[in-house]
Parts: structure tokens; sequence; C-alpha cells
């Protein structure tokens, strides 16, 4: 494609930097959501939170999320289920934070219908995940009651002690405080990401503003919270080449542009994942005794 050949691939430099950036404002959220469970700083986060990238690059079905917490669990020594509880809550704050940028991003950019309905279902879904998690740490007799029909007397003991456990894990929204740290963490995730959408606009010589480049940013990674393929490739590439579209970069050079600012968001974490799983392996053993 023509519009390839023009591109500065120098600029792939400082996106790629933009991006790693990204990848160390999670893991430090991820640190402020363990505080009530453990002490733990965020260079130790990191390689099992990029090893699960890797993994939901190249496998279906999001299985990189249950290693992330296995592995995390594993190397803290707590509770499998209770890290878990954290990575969910993580994913959560990812979701709500790109609400939020897109809410106040709609109010100086026009929305097609479109874009009004995923943000419409981003809020309804992640906002859902909160209250039900604020619900739990304020009230946790309601999620008790509610899993007691489901916990046969088989199962009972051992069901309410991973219910206790899970509860554990999300007490980090108790805390006002820890609240607006995580937040505010989460949006420096996203911005950072838009850098990436920047620095590669710089490259395509497109003429957009910052503000669009991070509506698009917002926009494809809400759409990529559907059921697609490993990486959100496809709709990733879809809402995010539409996006640019509305703002009238030819059909084509969107194409090619979206298409290369995911491979630039891809490519390195899956390579650093890849070269941590081979770095670390056989780090990772099953405990003779502890937490499930």
């Amino acid at each position: 494609m023509a519009s390839l050949g023009r591109v500065n691939y120098l600029l792939v430099i400082p996106a790629v930097l933009a991006y790693l950036g990204g990848l160390w404002f999670r893991a430090v959220r991820w640190r402020y959501i363990l505080l009530p469970l453990v002490r733990v700083g965020p260079q130790r986060l990191f390689a099992p939170m990029v090893i699960s990238f890797a993994l939901n690059n190249i496998l279906p079905g999001r299985v990189g999320l249950v290693a992330r917490a296995y592995m995390a669990g594993q190397r803290e020594g707590i509770s499998k289920v209770a890290m878990g509880a954290t990575v969910v809550l993580d994913q959560v704050f990812d979701g709500l934070a790109l609400v939020f940028l897109l809410l106040g991003l709609s109010i100086f950019l026009p929305l097609t219908g479109w874009a009004r309905h995923i943000s419409t279902l981003a809020l309804s879904l992640y906002g859902a995940f909160l209250l039900l998690f604020f619900l739990a740490i304020s009230s946790p007799h309601i999620p008790r009651r509610l899993a007691r029909p489901f916990l046969r007397s088989r199962w009972k003991e051992k069901g309410e002690r991973w219910l206790e456990l899970a509860l554990s894990g999300v007490k980090a929204i108790r805390s006002p405080g820890s609240l607006a740290i995580i937040l505010f963490f989460s949006l420096l995730v996203w911005f950072a990401e838009a850098g990436v959408f920047y620095f590669m606009a710089l490259a395509f010589k497109l003429k957009l503003p910052f503000n669009v480049l991070l509506l698009a940013s917002t926009i494809a990674n809400l759409a990529i919270t559907l059921p697609s393929l490993p990486g959100g490739v496809g709709p990733y590439e879809y809402f995010g080449r539409q996006t640019i579209i509305l703002f009238g970069v030819e059909g084509a050079v969107a194409t090619a542009y979206i298409g290369v600012v995911h491979l630039v968001l891809l490519v390195p974490s899956t390579l650093i994942g890849l070269v941590l799983i081979w770095w670390q392996r056989g780090s990772v053993r099953p405990l003779p005794v502890g937490p499930p």
C-alpha cells in the first residue's frame, strides 16, 4: 500500500516507549489494588502482567488473566482466588477509565450513533461490576446469602472460603484515597496508549489533534470488550478506523494507520512476555501447602 511507503518508521521508537510507559502505569495501579493484601513493588508485578498480555495476544479466551492471577499469587504467596479478584478489579478500572474519557471527549467532539451505543454499553457493564464490588465490600452478608443456594453441603465450606478470599481482593475500593489513585493511574494508562496513536499519526503525517487520537484509542479499546480474536484483532481495527475516518482521513490511509498502531501495541508486549516466559520457566511450581 502506497501510504505505508511514506511512513517515518523511526517514530515507532517513541510510540513503543509510550506503550511501555503505559504498561508500567498498569503495574503501579495493580500495586495499589493489592495493598490490602500485600505490599509489593510494581517491578515484581510487571512480569506476570506482561506475560498475561502475551498470552491474551496469541490465545483465545483471555487465558492470560487466569495465568496472571496464578503466577502473581504463587510468587507473592497469597491466595490465587484473592489475586484473581484483584485482576478482575483491574480490568473494571480499565473500562471505567475509558468510559470517563469517552464521556469527557463527547463534550467537545461529535459522536455518531454507534459510538454512543458503545459508551452506553460499556458504562452499564463496568458500572455494574464496580457497583457489585462496592456492595460486596459494604454489605458482605449479601454475596454470602446469594451464594448460599449454589453451595451444596459437600462444597459449602470450601465455597464460603473462596468467597471470603475473593472479597478480600477488592478491599482497595473501600478507601476513597486508594480509589482516586487507582483511577488516576487508569487514566494515565490510556493517555500513554494514546501516545502511540499520536506518534504514529506523526509518522503517517496525519494532521489530527491529540483529542481525536485519544477518542480513536478509547473507542477501539472499548470495542475489544466484545468477543474477538486474540489480541482484539477485528473490532479494534474496525472501530479505530471508523473513528478517524469521521475526521477526514481517507479510508485506505486509515486502514493502514490503525493496522500499524495495533501492531505497535501487540508486538512489544508479546515478544517481552514470551521472553519472560522462557526466562522464568520452571520458576512457578506448586506450593506444598498454601491457599487456593
